[in-house]
């Protein structure tokens, strides 16, 4: 999406306000959620008021994000995208106490390390054709698009009736949402941003192009996928994001090859994001790990009070509970209208 975005830009600015995409897919995906059934009435006014300023982080995250893209290109931002790595764990230490054992520590230092090494190799390439100013201001809107976007994430996490909800009103509370916050990243790109705001902004489809339906269709897709693939298996939408990021790194570089053949291709800054791909992996299962022996230890803390005897009675009594639950967990998936 970050290449179509590109793609779309005229002299370095896009001919439509980025919202204006984002008002569109809400609107499709909105209208896709309803007609599946989704009720959003069934979230109460404070979880609703929680993920709507959630979603006003995310517009935040989008509007700096395709900004950044313009100025500095998608493969500098697809890049830095593994910047989601430090600023989660930020928030998820702040807000919920999580504390990353060492070996996620070491990854995100490393991470750290070659997002700024990738930069400097794009600042120092011959195939970069943007400025070390227009580098370092992009980098500065990356982080901050995923400090508000890692920051959206983790407190929707904890909305319980939010994530016990059916995907379809999971689609429609996400995307109704939109709709106040992507009318007001257009007024803030417009008139604060750009200055060159313009009633018509606000209207669905203004000032696009042949070229502007594949980003429409894109950006349609890839909310529809993000909310379809999170209801199944979160950690899944986190591996196919980071796959993305290397994936539009080397078709921009590939791209860049084609325009300019004279030019040699960035081969050491693409091995720099397969490396972060890799690491990036690594600390998700890592986390996965982590948490299973945090929701583990009061168990094995109550264990070690007990002698012999009880405390095999007590796993097995553990184990019969969890084979239950999962048992009918299976029932409810096969017969799930059955009472």
């Amino acid at each position: 999406m970050l290449l179509l975005f590109e793609w779309n830009s005229i002299q370095g600015q896009l001919p439509f306000k980025v919202g204006n995409i984002f008002l569109v897919r809400s609107i499709l995906l909105t209208v896709l959620g309803l007609l599946f059934g989704g009720n959003p009435s069934n979230i109460s006014l404070k979880s609703g008021a929680i993920l709507g300023f959630s979603r006003l982080l995310n517009g935040t995250y989008n509007l700096l994000q395709i900004t950044a893209t313009i100025i500095c290109g998608a493969d500098v931002v697809g890049a830095m995208n593994f910047t989601k790595l430090a600023t989660t764990a930020l928030w998820q230490y702040l807000l919920e106490g999580k504390v990353p054992n060492e070996s996620m520590v070491a990854t995100i230092l490393n991470v750290a390390i070659l997002n700024a090494a990738f930069v400097l190799l794009k600042g120092r390439s011959s195939s970069t054709h943007v400025t070390n100013d227009e580098l370092i201001l992009g980098v500065v809107m990356l982080i901050g698009a995923w400090i508000c976007r890692s920051y959206a994430d983790v407190v929707v996490g904890t909305v319980q009736e939010f994530m016990e909800a059916d995907t379809a009103t999971q689609m429609v509370i996400n995307f109704v949402w939109d709709f106040p916050v992507n009318l007001f990243s257009i007024a803030c790109e417009g008139y604060l941003i750009r200055k060159d705001g313009l009633i018509t902004d606000f209207i669905p489809g203004n000032m696009y192009s042949m070229n502007t339906i594949p980003l429409v269709l894109m950006a349609s897709f890839g909310g529809l996928a993000s909310v379809l693939l999170a209801a199944r298996d979160v950690n899944l939408v986190v591996i196919i994001s980071y796959a993305g990021y290397v994936t539009c790194v080397y078709i921009k570089m590939v791209l860049l090859k084609m325009k300019y053949p004279d030019q040699p291709m960035d081969v050491v800054a693409l091995l720099v994001v397969i490396v972060m791909f890799l690491l990036s992996v690594t600390y998700k299962i890592e986390m996965m790990r982590h948490s299973e022996q945090l929701a583990m230890r009061p168990i094995l803390d109550i264990a070690k009070n007990l002698s012999g005897d009880t405390r095999k009675s007590f796993f097995q009594a553990i184990g019969e509970t969890a084979q239950n639950e999962l048992t009918k967990t299976k029932l409810e998936e096969e017969h799930p209208h059955n009472e």
